[in-house]
């Protein structure tokens, strides 16, 4: 059975290069390509991960779903509004939107929150992330008001991350060994 989880992994794609008749060009690149290949997918996976962080932190700043992902959160409890009043329920502190942020690990990147990171309130017996999971599931008192799949829907439209990385990739390959993008897929 899975677990719930916030986390978005960024997943690393196929490409194929495509070189004919330049035998030089492919040799030098046989001793390079892994490394370039790595920096593309990091420069990719960068530029797919901020535009990814800022749609999530925006949602928890505003208080509503990310836009265009066709979300609804249900309204506060009165017992809610009673203790904190009308403000956004995600953003009564601010250290979740300030710990939201790009993380490596060896050869992953993935959005998300580091593991450990507390609440303000230091009686806190969750962290921040097991936090984040009880609001984007839910529990028995409180509804699911998912934040990470739809911020990963409205960031991905059209293939988003794929372009992105696929950016990174070709344009590394080019500065690296002066492969056409074209020969990229």
């Amino acid at each position: 059975m899975a677990s719930n989880k916030v986390n978005i992994n960024i997943p690393i794609p196929e490409i194929e290069i495509k070189i004919e008749g330049q035998w030089q060009k492919a040799i030098n690149l046989c001793d390079g390509i892994q490394k370039s290949i790595k920096k593309g997918y990091d420069k990719g996976a960068q530029k797919f991960s901020r535009r990814l962080v800022l749609i999530i932190r925006r949602a928890i700043r505003s208080g509503t779903p990310p836009p265009g992902s066709g979300v609804y959160w249900p309204p506060l409890s009165p017992s809610t509004i009673k203790k904190h009043g009308y403000r956004e329920i995600y953003n009564l502190t601010g250290k979740y939107a300030r710990s939201i942020g790009i993380q490596r690990m060896s050869n992953r990147t993935y959005i998300g929150i580091p593991r450990g990171i507390k609440p303000s309130n230091t009686r806190a017996h969750k962290t921040m992330n097991q936090v984040a999971i009880i609001l984007e599931y839910g529990n028995t008192k409180i509804p699911s008001r998912p934040l990470w799949k739809p911020a990963y829907k409205s960031a991905n439209k059209g293939g988003q991350l794929k372009k992105d990385i696929m950016w990174g990739i070709r344009s590394q390959l080019y500065l690296d060994h002066g492969i056409n993008p074209r020969q990229v897929r």
